[in-house]
């Protein structure tokens, strides 16, 4: 799946649809700026993920069509640990991620 940058305010939800005799191709519209800033912005504070009492910790912000994309090419992404720290190797994972050290 692509991550396209915009110039243009894109309308989010479905954007298009196109019918053949054999599928339904469908166009989804996310705007995950605002979930990629607020994941930099987390990885440049302290604490590194950690909750106050340090019984959990945030590691990533994914948004739900990367997520989708991601389980469509690796069934299993969202249920396999192996997997998901895989992707959060990758350009699109890093992005995702709230702490500067890995997982």
């Amino acid at each position: 799946m692509p991550i396209i940058k915009s110039r243009k305010k894109l309308i989010e939800g479905l954007a298009d649809v196109e019918f053949s005799e054999e599928h339904i191709k469908s166009t989804h519209v996310e705007n995950v700026t605002p979930i990629f800033s607020a994941n930099h912005k987390e990885r440049e504070s302290f604490g590194n993920g950690w909750t106050g009492d340090r019984n959990m910790r945030r590691i990533a912000r994914i948004p739900v069509l990367v997520a989708v994309e991601a389980e469509k090419n690796h069934p299993g992404f969202l249920r396999d640990e192996y997997m998901m720290r895989k992707f959060l190797q990758t350009d699109t994972g890093k992005l995702c991620m709230t702490v500067k050290k890995g997982v």
